[in-house]
């Protein structure tokens, strides 16, 4: 035998400890640790999934549209105003990202009198579900 298949930290070759070890690998490869769904993870994941769906979106822009999209796991409905005091910024800037998200099918801006309020379209819903994982979609409160 050779100096390296006498190694003693090589694998045996016929025993159970061998097979345990590559056991425990695929499970955790096949169960990769639960979502976190703090505030900041939940912003990242909005993010990234908005980046294929806005191509060419300035980073800072889709920072923000991420942060509205957070809005609306809290509430429903907001105005442009409203929204623009929980994200912070300019009210321009809000409005501007608002309708890049309205052009995308995201959100809609229905009329009630002279108010306008913004909520999710269901693609809206289904890409901040899609964010917040199976897991906790399925849990009671939305899970965290």
């Amino acid at each position: 035998m050779s100096a390296a298949t006498t190694d003693a930290s090589a694998p045996e070759s016929n025993g159970q400890p061998v097979i345990d070890s590559f056991l425990q690998r695929l499970a955790a490869r096949d169960n990769p640790p639960p979502l976190r769904n703090d505030p900041a993870s939940l912003r990242e994941r909005l993010a990234a999934a908005l980046r294929p769906r806005l191509p060419g979106t300035l980073n800072r822009r889709l920072l923000r549209a991420a942060h509205l999209c957070f809005a609306f796991y809290e509430q429903g409905q907001w105005t442009a105003l409203a929204l623009t005091d929980v994200v912070g910024g300019h009210r321009g800037s809000t409005t501007r990202t608002l309708e890049v998200l309205r052009d995308e099918g995201l959100v809609r801006r229905p009329r009630e009198g002279r108010a306008a309020y913004y909520e999710l379209t269901p693609e809206g819903e289904a890409l901040l579900l899609s964010v917040i994982g199976p897991t906790a979609a399925a849990e009671p409160g939305g899970g965290s």
